[in-house]
């Protein structure tokens, strides 16, 4: 019924504590697939004296490096599960991470809750990705979208689970996007498929080398006046994600809501100052559902 996939590459600090936690889940799964992608260190041996305990885990050896995004899109493809629940080698899970998300996905294509920051020892900093984030947990799929697009992303994708149908839509996850989690957060937000659990599923592990980048507190005000005087910088990809959309949109002839073009619009208007100057009006209009809490 569920896949679990899990990419690592030279994970030995930490995967023992994530592997465990999976094991301990509440609710059965079918399978663990994990794929190495040319670890140099003990990696290989670590998942290999767990698969020989557990008859549900499952290797793949990269035969070349395919690097963290591909080798999650090539795990993906090879779950056999109606549900395929997404994990990064470095964090813990909750006991009750995949009985919270299966329970709460429903009819979505995706499901996602959150996760307490924990530092490279598993100490609590007591905080959750979503405060850090300024997300507020009962916000529309339309403030959501506006607030992934326009601002920042507050979904792990560790703390995800998805459908096989949105397999078909969702993959192959575009080169031009760095992130799988932010593809696939406003992917399914786009389709109105997206729901967000406000339940701490993940200990999320913060110690400086986490592919995902950084999860600092940001200023709100710093983001919307650099907006105005620059646009988005190139290193946010958030530009890229919203070409890439338009083109899998066309491709798969989806009907999209309104707020698609809007944003759409918002990301054309940043090529010159007049379209900057409507951008801030928009941004400031628009301030509660754009940069949340």
């Amino acid at each position: 019924m569920i896949s679990i996939i899990l990419p690592t590459y030279n994970g030995e600090k930490y995967l023992d504590s994530q592997i465990s936690s999976i094991l301990n889940q509440t609710v059965n799964f079918t399978e663990l697939i994990i794929g190495d992608d040319c670890s140099n260190d003990k990696t290989i041996d670590i998942i290999t004296t767990f698969a020989n305990k557990d008859s549900r885990i499952k290797i793949i050896k990269n035969s070349k490096n395919l690097g963290f995004k591909k080798n999650i899109e090539n795990l993906i493809l090879n779950a056999g599960c109606d549900y395929i629940a997404l994990c990064d080698q470095d964090d813990i899970w909750e006991p009750e991470h995949l009985s919270i998300l299966l329970n709460g996905i429903g009819d979505n294509y995706l499901a996602c809750g959150d996760s307490l920051i924990i530092d490279n020892l598993g100490n609590s900093k007591n905080i959750k990705l979503s405060e850090i984030k300024h997300f507020k947990p009962n916000s529309s799929v339309k403030d959501i979208f506006n607030f992934i697009s326009i601002y920042q992303n507050p979904f792990q994708g560790a703390s995800m689970l998805i459908k096989r149908e949105f397999i078909d839509i969702a993959l192959p996850i575009p080169d031009k996007v760095m992130y799988h989690d932010v593809w696939f957060a406003h992917l399914a937000t786009l389709l109105n498929s997206f729901v967000y659990i406000p339940k701490i599923v993940t200990r999320y592990r913060i110690h400086g080398y986490n592919t995902s980048g950084s999860h600092n507190k940001t200023s709100r005000l710093k983001i919307l006046i650099g907006h105005f005087i620059k646009g988005h910088a190139e290193d946010t990809n958030r530009k890229e994600v919203i070409a890439q959309l338009s083109d899998r949109v066309y491709k798969n002839n989806l009907k999209c809501p309104e707020y698609f073009d809007k944003v759409t619009n918002y990301f054309i208007n940043e090529n010159n100052l007049i379209g900057r100057i409507k951008n801030l009006i928009y941004e400031i209009k628009n301030h509660k559902t754009i940069y949340g809490k």
